[in-house]
């Protein structure tokens, strides 16, 4: 599905953002999967969705109330994640999603990525890193960061990157932690791009690494506070979230980011 670059610029209040965002995430993402979760706030109900056509499935009753979901590679079992300090992780049947077939206790979770082949869920909490093995479901490592706020995985699934007052590096083959760069203050989300190159949002600026080698590549002044990178499905543009929306002098919710050359546009 192509969405043009015009059909884009819509995005002029926070609840237009909201269904714009739902609609990119549904319709695309750097790691292609075979269905798409809905997540209401405050629900244990979810709504799955195919990708190519963007159609609804019948709903999922989780009977929990996930703020991640996630589908494990054969499509036999869903990963339901919660900001629950007792159950983080339910392991649930597809066939039967109302059944947990495994809990795990991984601390309040802050945030969680499936690597791109589904071998590795990442679940970042209060005590650190948790590496999930979705073959066994089994906890494989836990690697103590501070503070964490988000994470991402490489396009090869290799890599780990744990944002924290630093970006970790973690190999995902020895669960070690390779380098960290230091970041300044502020920053609250990583991405990685399709071309490889890893982008930490922080006010004001966005940093641009090399997400093999934890080289800086460059400090990019914008206006706002960008959020996470949302990549469009033409893989040539991104979305992000200007958090500095509600200030007075932020009139625009959502910014349109050209990925080469990079240029940052608030819509």
């Amino acid at each position: 599905m192509k969405w043009p670059v015009s059909s884009l610029r819509i995005a002029r209040s926070l609840s237009d953002l909201v269904r714009l965002l739902l609609l990119v995430g549904l319709s695309s993402s750097l790691f292609a999967q075979p269905e798409r979760f809905i997540l209401p706030p405050s629900s244990s109900v979810i709504t799955p969705a195919t990708q190519e056509p963007l159609t609804t499935l019948p709903a999922i009753n989780t009977r929990n109330f996930p703020a991640v979901f996630f589908q494990n590679a054969e499509g036999t079992e869903y990963y339901s994640i919660v900001r629950s300090a007792t159950d983080t992780l339910f392991v649930l049947a597809a066939n039967n999603p109302g059944v947990a077939l495994q809990r795990l206790n991984l601390s309040v979770a802050t945030a969680a990525v499936l690597a791109p082949d589904r071998r590795r869920l990442l679940i970042v909490g209060a005590s650190g890193l948790h590496v999930i093995d979705t073959t066994t479901d089994a906890a494989v490592a836990k690697i103590p960061v501070a503070a964490p706020i988000d994470l991402a995985a490489s396009s090869d699934g290799r890599l780990g990157y744990v944002l924290s007052t630093q970006l970790l590096f973690i190999d995902l083959a020895t669960n070690t932690v390779l380098s960290s760069l230091s970041l300044a203050a502020g920053a609250s989300a990583v991405a990685v791009c399709h071309t490889g190159l890893v982008y930490v949002s922080a006010p004001s600026r966005l940093y641009e690494i090399n997400g093999g080698t934890g080289q800086l590549l460059r400090e990019i002044p914008v206006p706002g506070s960008p959020g996470r990178l949302i990549l469009t499905p033409n893989a040539r543009t991104t979305l992000a979230v200007n958090r500095a929306y509600a200030s007075s002098a932020q009139t625009q919710a959502v910014y349109e980011v050209t990925v080469a050359p990079l240029r940052f546009n608030l819509l």
